[in-house]
């Protein structure tokens, strides 16, 4: 999974939600499309000589549903003591802390 973060919220350890700390990341570890594709051998898609099936169909969603599945237990089996979820992050944003309360008189110029 990839997230695209801002670099000036990144902060060690949880995240406070104050402007320099909103995100924080962990190393889980990583699959290599050698190790995906060796799960399909196949004759179509062909690189230095080795042939793979496993991107097959890509936008069938059932083999696409397949190939994420497929990659959590080869995550699974290659990191037993990592948490493989792919489950969404909780929010917690609080927009009072985020954003402070905007003390600018606003008026109408023509009045």
């Amino acid at each position: 999974v990839w997230y695209a973060l801002p670099l000036g919220g990144r902060c060690e350890g949880i995240p406070t939600g104050t402007r320099d700390c909103t995100w924080s990341f962990e190393e889980a570890g990583n699959l290599t499309l050698v190790e995906l594709e060796e799960v399909a051998p196949g004759k179509d898609n062909c690189c230095e000589g080795v042939c793979s099936d496993f991107w097959h169909d890509m936008w069938n969603n059932e083999v696409s549903a397949w190939r994420v599945e497929t990659t959590k237990k080869l995550f699974q089996k290659k990191y037993p003591s990592v948490n493989a979820s792919l489950e969404p992050p909780p929010c917690d944003f609080d927009r009072s802390v985020w954003y402070a309360e905007d003390e600018w008189v606003r008026m109408d110029p023509w009045r």
